[in-house]
């Protein structure tokens, strides 16, 4: 199925495109030949990664949550980030 709207910016898409849209994650985990960032602030984002043999690794999953447990949209916690990150960013 086609991602979520919003997600499409991540998924299928190497670490380095989350990255730079969301900044350091607060989490970066391997196990094998997955890999697994996680972005947090007022929700958080977990990314799942795959490699393949012989290609980089793509995000392939996406999971969100609330501080409390609570689940949220994985796009609405991307949005959530996004804007929290360009309030911080410097303007120029």
């Amino acid at each position: 199925p086609p991602p979520a709207p919003g997600m499409e910016r991540v998924l299928g898409q190497p670490a380095e495109v989350a990255i730079g849209l969301l900044g350091e994650p607060t989490l970066d985990r391997r196990e094998g030949m997955a890999r697994q960032l996680q972005f947090a602030g007022a929700c958080v984002l977990d990314i799942f990664y795959v490699q393949k043999m012989g290609q980089a690794p793509l995000a392939v999953h996406t999971e969100a949550r609330l501080p409390n447990g609570r689940d949220v949209q994985p796009a609405e916690c991307m949005q959530s980030l996004l804007k929290a990150r360009a309030m911080v960013r410097p303007q120029g």
